[in-house]
């Protein structure tokens, strides 16, 4: 059974290239080219099936709108079902090592990743050792 994996991208090629490399990899992808879908969707997940639930999401920082990344990661942290998934937070933007900290300090996020991301052999091992350090936590 294929696991769902998380996916919010603004910029619409770098969702579909990100989507289809996952759905490659195996695994059921739910995108999000905004912040205000996300949340959306999140405030329905208490009403979906456990298998249906994403083992890991990878979110961009910085969306058009009033909803940023970092809001999407507070409310995954809050919500009961999804607060213990890996979260990898993406960014195109140049960011102090203060700002990265404090990020990571209000995300309680499990990664940093600056884009251009790592080729895919890398991105997935990334992924892939964030998920199984997870897990041993």
């Amino acid at each position: 059974m294929a696991s769902t994996w998380m996916l919010v991208e603004d910029e619409p090629a770098l969702c579909e290239i990100l989507s289809t490399l996952l759905e490659l990899w195996g695994h059921d992808v739910i995108a999000f080219q905004t912040g205000e879908d996300a949340v959306a969707w999140l405030q329905e997940v208490d009403q979906m099936e456990q298998e249906d639930l994403p083992e890991l999401a990878l979110i961009d920082i910085r969306l058009p709108g009033k909803v940023d990344g970092i809001e999407i990661c507070k409310q995954l942290r809050s919500n009961p079902l999804l607060c213990h998934i890996p979260v990898i937070l993406t960014t195109a933007f140049m960011l102090t090592d203060a700002q990265e900290a404090q990020i990571m300090v209000d995300t309680q996020a499990d990664l940093l990743l600056h884009k251009p991301l790592p080729n895919a052999a890398q991105f997935h091992k990334l992924l892939d050792d964030v998920i199984l350090r997870k897990r041993v936590t």
